[in-house]
């Protein structure tokens, strides 16, 4: 047993065009910026979590009271969080919207327009990737990090003004399997490269 394979470490949200190549393992050192495209989706209020969701389907026979074979019938991997900055990138993820800006002007304020269309029944797609840290017992720092390479976002719960708590968008990042069937990739860096 190690005691640094008890994380403890908040989390940080990428996303991307769905085919973007994932950071390389060998050379992003954790903390770091991920190449673009990859962009950095702010600030969270909350944890961000990982979930599987397994259905099964259990053989019985008549001879036995436990089941003989089971097999998965259906999986849901999703991320989920809930985003601390309130701004048009995020809501536009959130909604599967799009976003218009207009620059402040003489008698014009600026903004950001947000539309969502009644009339939407695709939905985009992204990948999605969290980045963790492990702190080994030499101090030194190696990312842990969780990526969906095909997958969509919705808004998952209310967005609540209050006037004691910060106001968040919560995102859950579902998986879709790509053209190779991967829904789930996790990278846990155990050692730098040499």
């Amino acid at each position: 047993m190690a005691a640094s394979d008890v994380l403890v470490s908040p989390a940080t949200v990428w996303y991307a065009p769905v085919g973007t190549a994932l950071p390389n393992p060998s050379t992003l050192l954790a903390g770091q910026t991920w190449t673009a495209p990859w962009a950095n989706l702010g600030y969270t209020l909350e944890p961000t979590t990982l979930n599987m969701n397994v259905t099964p389907f259990d053989l019985y026979v008549q001879q036995l009271t436990v089941p003989l074979r089971t097999i998965r019938t259906q999986v849901d991997v999703m991320l989920e969080t809930v985003m601390g900055e309130f701004t048009a990138n995020t809501l536009k993820l959130a909604t599967d919207g799009t976003v218009v800006t207009t620059a402040a002007a003489a008698g014009v304020s600026g903004r950001d327009e947000i539309t969502v269309l009644a009339s939407k029944v695709d939905v985009s797609l992204f990948a999605f990737g969290i980045e963790g840290v492990r702190v080994t017992d030499a101090n030194a720092r190696l990312p842990v990090r969780i990526f969906i390479p095909r997958g969509s976002a919705v808004m998952n719960g209310p967005v609540t003004f209050a006037k004691d708590a910060g106001i968040g968008i919560p995102l859950q990042f579902k998986a879709f399997a790509d053209s190779a069937g991967v829904a789930l990739i996790i990278h846990n860096i155990m050692a730098l490269a040499l």
